[in-house]
């Protein structure tokens, strides 16, 4: 190994190293926030309620307390319309992000990402049913 190869070596090791201990503080933001924070709908619906609107708030706190950036995907199953299920799981994600700049937070600390659409492999009101009913609300990976 040459001076420049092995340099180059014990710079990455550092490099990997560093950023172990980085992601084992972002472990600990993403266990301590709750991440991904899971709001559930009613079948058709974009309404938030009670139960996903106290899980926005204690996201919110813990995002605020953190300064963190958050990401926030709506997701819908495959039954219906696939228009229509774009427009809905748009509409999810929305109705999150309106709590979380009511609870504070700013438009610039949060990013609404594409909707998701998941496929039904159970019985129509099953668990994955309910699953594919959501909003994700996830901290931003800053990729540098």
């Amino acid at each position: 190994m040459t001076l420049s190869n092995r340099g180059f070596g014990i710079v990455f090791l550092l490099a990997f190293v560093l950023g172990l201990a980085g992601c084992q503080q972002d472990k600990a933001v993403v266990a301590e926030c709750g991440f991904p924070a899971k709001i559930y709908f009613e079948v058709d619906q974009a309404v938030i309620g009670p139960e996903g609107i106290k899980v926005i708030k204690e996201a919110a706190a813990c995002i605020k307390e953190k300064k963190l950036k958050v990401n926030i995907t709506g997701y819908t199953d495959k039954t219906g319309d696939p228009e229509r299920n774009l427009e809905l799981a748009k509409d999810r994600a929305k109705a999150v992000q309106a709590v979380l700049v009511a609870e504070g937070l700013s438009m610039e600390s949060i990013t609404l990402k594409p909707p998701m659409f998941h496929a039904i492999t159970g019985t129509t009101g099953s668990k994955v049913d309910v699953e594919a009913r959501r909003v994700e609300i996830n901290k931003s990976v800053i990729v540098k």
